[in-house]
């Protein structure tokens, strides 16, 4: 019993330390809130039975950022292949800034329509290597979830992040 114990307080206390790096990587696929959370949910529950299964994980990090990728991933097209829509971030209205003046708010949705092109024009590599770095993740991490190198997955965050710059400023 206090073997399953110290498994749950260790458990408690990565979920506390590593889900909102985890949830603003989520959303950042452009997936709603509320399927975020779910997948945050659903990805330390099989954490939770993969450790009391006695599963041998290297890194937790790394496995924690692939089980949440992969959900993300298989939801975002399930939802696709439901609806019969367009991929995500296409269409989507904007909500102007009440605090910004027309003038303002024009330039903003301007900058944010470059950046979301710039964003779809890198392939889903280094979009997703990107993404992740953007939120924190180390390189290692990064390299683990999507099958390559650590130096891969810096090399291709450099890569994403001149063609952003050359293309946004």
């Amino acid at each position: 019993m206090e073997a399953g114990s110290n498994l749950e307080e260790q458990i408690l206390v990565f979920y506390r330390e590593y889900r909102p790096r985890l949830y603003r990587y989520l959303c950042s696929l452009e997936i709603s809130s509320d399927l975020a959370d779910e997948i945050v949910q659903e990805t330390f529950l099989r954490l939770t039975d993969q450790l009391q299964a006695k599963q041998n994980i290297q890194t937790l990090e790394g496995w924690v950022i692939r089980v949440a990728h992969n959900l993300a991933i298989n939801a975002s097209r399930k939802m696709r292949r439901e609806m019969h829509v367009a991929p995500a971030g296409r269409g989507a209205v904007e909500q102007a800034d009440p605090a910004q003046n027309p003038e303002q708010a024009y330039l903003e949705k301007e900058r944010l329509l470059r950046m979301k092109a710039a964003l779809e024009s890198l392939n889903e590599k280094q979009r997703h290597c990107f993404l992740m770095r953007a939120q924190g993740f180390h390189y290692k991490d990064i390299g683990l979830t999507l099958g390559i190198t650590s130096q891969r997955a810096c090399a291709l965050v450099k890569k994403a992040a001149l063609r952003l710059a050359a293309i946004c400023g």
